[in-house]
């Protein structure tokens, strides 16, 4: 973070001086892209963005600068463009990057197009072509030696695939890019991989190797500042204590997850955050903030014409209504859904929606009829959740089918999918991972106040550094320990005054 905040200063510097010509045109793009890799590196969104769109009204295919540079400035603006809606804009500039330089002499450059094309098609929920643009990056790092970018190549087709349901060939490409960072000493990339890992554990409702692997991303996005993976981890912790029932802690990660988020600037986490805070309040029944929140984060998915965030915010949305007792207005909620995860096969919210939707149409009716309506809703969640392992969905569905049967009544099946349900809970929710969330909050508060103190102590080794240049060390210290009015008293002294001229 440091040596990012110098080239920023340093390339400041540079531009104030740079006089203001067509022949210093090239020198003004470079150190203004330096600028902006310095503050896309740190995750600051909005400063990045400013940049971008500064180099975007200067440029033009037939600027009078090297195809290289040139490639480089159209990657910056390419990149902002997909994450800001102007997708087919940002499309067609990350092409113009790619036809300006070649993937041996280029390596970096045509794997961070193929990254930003990637992440785009994710986006959108074309989990086939995001994953072929990772597999592109992978090949060039192959023929390059490149084993850090190899090993990024596998953790974001890791994602795509945990997206899918996947989570097999998910676990794969996490350990290989864990082995990969490993053989690279490159510890600080291994954070965001022990979060995407520690998220896999945590769908599949085992908690404590999801704790086990949050706790070392958050040691080590703590140790090297990596604030937007802390922001990450947060949310995710707060979706465990959620899961936990201590929606008091959840709401506490969320919140701090929210206020990284608007220090960097990152609008799809700011809108994460919101709906997460908001599914908090709604369990704490308050509802009132539940919805002020929930709405702030969905304004923004949709602003930012993010469908799957958006459709996904709405299943959090519908167990706020069901929370409340609006059943029409969860149904409705959950049907919207409903037809964009089915249009796109999306397995895992499938089940969630399903669920909650079978839930919704029997309270809403309670008749013979819903019940039987509901249970084969339930089913078909049922078969999609134990497919894909997830414990959680399981062990809440079945518990859902029990409590249906135990009203219309058949006590006989309502007792199988209760004792079903209960050795499942069990299972998951033991006391051991109860114990082991209890030590991760402490662990992260300590790590947190180490950070103040070293935060602390490295300001005040340069106030002594600076003091004791200037001020004898004894009154250096004493400034240093709070003494705001310094004055002693002497009974004999000699006062001795000098005067040099022009001076």
């Amino acid at each position: 973070e440091h040596k990012h905040r110098e080239v920023i200063e340093l390339a400041q510097m540079h531009l104030n001086e740079l006089p203001d010509s067509q022949d210093t045109f090239e020198w003004w793009i470079l150190l203004q892209l330096f600028k902006y890799e310095s503050h896309f590196a740190l995750g600051e969104s909005e400063s990045a963005l400013e940049i971008a769109l500064r180099i975007s009204s200067c440029l033009n295919p037939d600027s009078d600068i090297s195809d290289f540079i040139k490639a480089r400035a159209y990657i910056a603006i390419g990149n902002q463009q997909l994450q800001h809606t102007e997708h087919e804009q940002g499309i067609t500039n990350l092409n113009i990057a790619l036809s300006l330089i070649n993937e041996i002499d280029h390596a970096r450059q045509c794997s961070v197009i193929y990254f930003a094309l990637g992440n785009y098609y994710k986006t959108n929920v074309d989990f086939n072509k995001a994953i072929e643009n990772y597999r592109k990056v992978g090949e060039i790092s192959k023929k390059t030696n490149n084993t850090v970018f190899l090993a990024h190549s596998h953790v974001y087709i890791g994602m795509a695939e945990s997206d899918l349901g996947n989570n097999e060939e998910a676990f794969y490409h996490y350990h290989t890019a864990i082995n990969l960072y490993e053989e690279t000493k490159s510890e600080r990339d291994l954070a965001t991989v022990y979060n995407n890992l520690a998220n896999v554990y945590k769908s599949l409702a085992d908690y404590e190797n999801a704790l086990e692997y949050f706790g070392k991303g958050l040691e080590l996005s703590i140790k090297y500042n990596k604030e937007n993976t802390l922001a990450i981890i947060y949310i995710n912790m707060g979706a465990i204590q959620l899961t936990l029932q201590e929606n008091q802690s959840a709401l506490e990660y969320f919140q701090q997850s929210l206020a990284i988020n608007e220090r960097l600037g990152n609008s799809i986490l700011i809108a994460h955050s919101n709906v997460c805070i908001g599914s908090s309040f709604s369990r704490m029944l308050e509802f009132e903030k539940a919805e002020e929140y929930f709405e702030k984060g969905i304004d923004i998915f949709k602003r930012l014409n993010e469908k799957y965030e958006e459709m996904s915010s709405y299943v959090n949305l519908a167990e706020h209504y069901f929370q409340k007792n609006e059943y029409e207005k969860t149904i409705d909620v959950l049907n919207t859904a409903l037809v964009f995860f089915n249009d796109n096969e999306i397995g895992v919210k499938r089940s969630e929606i399903l669920h909650l939707l079978a839930k919704a149409h029997y309270k809403k009716e309670q008749t013979s009829t819903a019940a039987e309506h509901s249970i084969k809703l339930l089913e078909e969640a049922l078969a999609l959740a134990e497919e894909r392992q997830l414990k959680d969905q399981v062990s809440d569905i079945l518990d859902s089918i029990s409590e249906i049967y135990s009203h219309i009544p058949d006590w006989e099946k309502a007792f199988h999918y209760s004792r079903k349900h209960q050795l499942m809970k069990s299972e998951i929710h033991g006391a051991s991972v109860r114990k082991q969330a209890e030590m991760f909050n402490w662990n992260r508060k300590m790590a947190e106040k180490e950070k103040e103190y070293l935060i602390e102590k490295a300001k005040t080794q340069e106030q002594r550094k600076l003091l004791n240049n200037i001020l004898p060390s004894e009154i250096a210290e004493r400034i240093l320990t709070g003494e705001t009015t310094i004055a002693d008293e002497d009974q004999s002294v000699t006062v001795f005054f000098s005067d040099i001229v022009g001076f």
